[in-house]
C-alpha cells in the first residue's frame, strides 16, 4: 500500500467521513479510491450504473465534495417479478482539503471517476534588499 501523505491523508478522511454515518445514510454504491504508480493523482470511481450523467452532480464547496444522484419516476405500468437492481436517490459528501484541486469528473461505462491532484508550491522569487549603514 501507498504510504505517501497524499493518500493516507485522503484515504482517512474518506473512511472517516463514512464511520460517523448512520448506516442508512453511507453511500451504498459500490466504490474504490485508488492512485497510479509513480502518481500523486487519487481516482475516486463510483459504480453508477443506470443514472444518466443528467441525473448526477459533484460539486466541490464548503471544504468537501458532494456526489448526488435522481432517478426518474418509475413506470408505473411495469410491474417486476423480482427488483435487485437499486434505483434510488442519493447524496453524499467527502471532506476535501482545499489544498488538493479536482482535475476532471468523467462518466464511462456506469462509473464515475473523480480525479484529484495536490497542486506544485507556486516557486516565487524573492527581493533580498541591503540596508545601509547610518
Amino acid at each position: 500500500m501507498y504510504t505517501g501523505s497524499l493518500f493516507d491523508t485522503f484515504e482517512k478522511l474518506f473512511y472517516d467521513s463514512f464511520a460517523n454515518l448512520p448506516r442508512d445514510r453511507r453511500p451504498f454504491l459500490p466504490y474504490n479510491i485508488y492512485r497510479k504508480d509513480n502518481s500523486d493523482e487519487i481516482f475516486i470511481e463510483l459504480s453508477v450504473a443506470g443514472y444518466p450523467k443528467e441525473s448526477l452532480s459533484v460539486e466541490e464547496r464548503e471544504g468537501y465534495i458532494h456526489i448526488s444522484g435522481k432517478v426518474a419516476e418509475e413506470d408505473s405500468e411495469v410491474k417486476y417479478l423480482h427488483k435487485g437492481l437499486t434505483s434510488k436517490n442519493f447524496e453524499f459528501s467527502i471532506p476535501f482539503n482545499l489544498n488538493y484541486t479536482i482535475e476532471n469528473v468523467e462518466l464511462e461505462d456506469g462509473i464515475l471517476r473523480i480525479s484529484i491532484t495536490r497542486p506544485a508550491p507556486a516557486v516565487r522569487q524573492l527581493e533580498i534588499t541591503t540596508k545601509k549603514a547610518a
